[in-house]
């Protein structure tokens, strides 16, 4: 069986690139205008991979903030307080980030 293209399963799981970028809004907790262009304008692939990074952070964190503060509380564990700053600063960053950095604590 050949491997299917990324086109293709975006058709057969979303029905199309629009419904997908719709699916992903939610997700990304984040519906302003230029988010919704930047999505339109990605690859299949990486639209994919930001839907399952995304579907990740919502089923093991309920969301980007949650995440976040279970990133903080571990880089933090020995120190105590995690400072404001750093929260501020990861909070700005994407989920497939955010879950990369989650790893790396997590090790």
């Amino acid at each position: 069986m050949p491997k299917r293209t990324p086109k293709q399963i975006v058709q057969q799981q979303f029905g199309g690139r629009e419904q997908l970028v719709s699916a992903l809004l939610p997700l990304l907790e984040d519906d302003s205008a230029d988010v919704q262009r930047r999505l339109r304008g990605a690859t299949n692939e990486k639209l994919l991979a930001l839907h399952r990074a995304a579907s990740e952070v919502r089923t093991r964190f309920q969301s980007k903030q949650n995440l976040v503060a279970e990133i903080a509380k571990k880089k933090f564990a020995e120190r105590g307080q995690p400072e404001k700053l750093f929260i501020e600063k990861i909070s700005k960053l994407s989920v497939k980030r955010l879950l990369d950095l989650h790893r790396q604590v997590s090790a």
